[in-house]
């Protein structure tokens, strides 16, 4: 029997997101530029942090 187990903290994912989840920023800032072009700057920062969070999710979930 082993005592090792392997637990993380909310906050802990949220600060390994970006180690996996590069793609999705890159994908994620430009699809939400190009899609919002009157405030791209905002449209391009949320789907960046949206892609990251959704690429890093799909990424664990299916390891």
């Amino acid at each position: 029997m082993s005592d090792i187990k392997i637990d993380f903290e909310w906050w802990e994912l949220v600060l390994f997101s970006p180690m996996v989840g590069w793609p999705g920023i890159i994908a994620g800032g430009a699809i939400g530029a190009l899609a919002w072009r009157k405030r791209p700057i905002l449209a391009g920062a949320t789907g960046a942090l949206a892609g990251n969070f959704l690429w890093a999710l799909v990424v664990v979930y299916f390891l």
